[in-house]
């Protein structure tokens, strides 16, 4: 497919009233393993099945971008820890004393010796 057709075929399936799952994945330009973790998060418009194929109604789908759009969340696991890191992070100090990791380093190399050193008596 010439370069110039990529946008084109997009741009026809936004016009359809209903997209297989492969074509979710075209429209939306995100990596079919995404879509997957997506379905299985349970994070994704209403699905049915048409035979053993997924659909989605296009007007199902804007209103899902739109939700989501609304929300101002990425969506990515990793953001909504770190966001939730920030906010154990920030809480009032005198609710909450400060992450045990933040305030002191670990010293793994003698963490390990500790839990693995083992004294052999000699005879």
């Amino acid at each position: 497919m010439p370069a110039s057709e990529g946008p084109r075929r997009v741009t026809l399936l936004w016009q359809r009233p209903l997209l297989s799952d492969a074509e979710v994945v075209e429209a939306l330009g995100i990596p079919p393993s995404l879509w997957a973790q997506l379905k299985s998060d349970g994070d994704t418009p209403p699905l049915f099945e048409i035979g053993r194929r997924l659909f989605c109604r296009t007007e199902d789908l804007r209103a899902w971008i739109d939700a989501r759009a609304a929300q101002g969340r990425p969506g990515s696991r990793r953001h909504r820890n770190a966001q939730q890191r920030s906010n154990r992070e920030t809480t009032d100090p005198g609710t909450r004393s400060t992450p045990a990791a933040a305030a002191q380093p670990i010293n793994r190399k003698a963490k390990h010796e500790q839990t693995h050193a083992v004294e052999i008596p000699y005879r």
